[in-house]
Parts: structure tokens; sequence; C-alpha cells
């Protein structure tokens, strides 16, 4: 609905959403709702989903036109960099907000960058980096799982190397072979079955 909208339209249209939103998850940090409530519901956790949002919209290319990829890409690590830096998600605060907001910036300005950049673009467009990004969901999806994993057999398994660097290479070849998995099996299908309604046709699988 928005796409045949005016700028003008578009902007007040996302900035009164932005403001309910933001009141809905005070309400939620003001009830102390444990999580990971707030994390899971896209009325408390929007950001990233409002600034891809404008991205695609191309309100990125009105405000930064002028300003350089790497640069942009620069300011996003700052922003990945704020986000580890504050309070962890798990505690309910009002804190939440700031780590919220970063994390929408800090992911929207590197899509933005890499969009705009030939180096970026170049980098990303490594098969290694296009293989994990199509099964990207996958790895969303079951990282935690990954963790568990990792961690369980860090305990129980004591003739296997051990500690936190241990921990994360198990768990990302645990991610990742099930992602691999997932996809062929749960995600290709469904992808097919989409190309029978879309629109706008997608790259191919």
């Amino acid at each position: 609905m928005l796409v045949r909208k005016s700028s003008n339209f578009k902007i007040v249209s996302l900035i009164l959403v932005i403001l309910v939103f933001t009141g809905i998850r005070q309400v939620f940090i003001s009830k102390n709702i444990p999580h990971p409530a707030i994390w899971v519901l896209p009325v408390t956790h929007f950001e990233s989903i409002i600034l891809g949002i404008v991205v695609g919209f191309g309100g990125f290319d009105t405000f930064l036109k002028r300003v350089k990829p790497l640069i942009l890409a620069f300011i996003s690590i700052l922003f990945f960099a704020l986000v580890c830096i504050l309070p962890e998600i798990e505690f309910v605060s009002g804190w939440l907000h700031i780590s919220y907001i970063s994390v929408g910036i800090f992911t929207s300005l590197a899509l933005f960058s890499v969009l705009k950049s030939n180096i970026l673009k170049a980098i990303f467009s490594i098969k290694v980096f296009v293989f994990l990004g199509k099964r990207s969901y996958g790895l969303y999806v079951y990282h935690l799982l990954g963790n568990g994993f990792a961690t369980f057999i860090v305990k129980k398994i004591s003739i296997i190397p051990s500690g936190s660097l241990a921990v994360f290479l198990y768990a990302l070849a645990f991610t990742i072979g099930v992602s691999v998995i997932s996809y062929n099996v749960i995600e290709k299908p469904f992808l097919k079955l989409k190309k029978r309604f879309e629109v706008i046709i997608s790259r191919p699988i």
C-alpha cells in the first residue's frame, strides 16, 4: 500500500508507527514483561524491519547519498560495537530502546553500504558468503540449538578440546550443517512453491 503513496505520507506513517511501537515497548518494560517477549514480538522489536523498509523505499539514498559507502560501513560497525557493550537483552530495562535502535541502524547501514559499494559487493559475492547467505535463515533459526549442542558436548565429552573457542567452532559447524539440511529439505520446496504466486520475480534458488 505504501508503495503508491507520496514520500510525505510514507514519512509520517513510519514516524507514527515508530512512536506507537516504542510506546508499546515501554509498557512492556514498565510492566517488566520477561524476556524473550520484547525480543520476539514485531511491535516491540521493529527497528530493523522499519529501517529495512526505508532502505527499500530509497530513503537512505536521499539522506546519505553524499556519504561514502565505506564510511557508512564503518559507522555500522561502531553501532555493532555499541550493541556489544550495552546490557544483555535478557535484562529488561530502558536500555533496550538503545539496544534495539542500535541493532536497526547497524543492520540497515550495513545493507545500504554493501548495496552502494562495488568493493563490498565483490567481497560479499565470494562463493562462501553467497552459500551462507542463501542459508542465513537457517543459521538464525538454529544457532541457539548449535550453542546448546556445543556446550553439551564440551561438558560431557572430556577427550575433545574445550574452551570458548572450541564451543564457538563446534556451534558454528553444527549450525551450518543443520542449516544446509534445513535449506534443502524444508526451504527449497517452499521457495519453489512460492514461485507459482510471486508478483516480483526473485533470484534463482
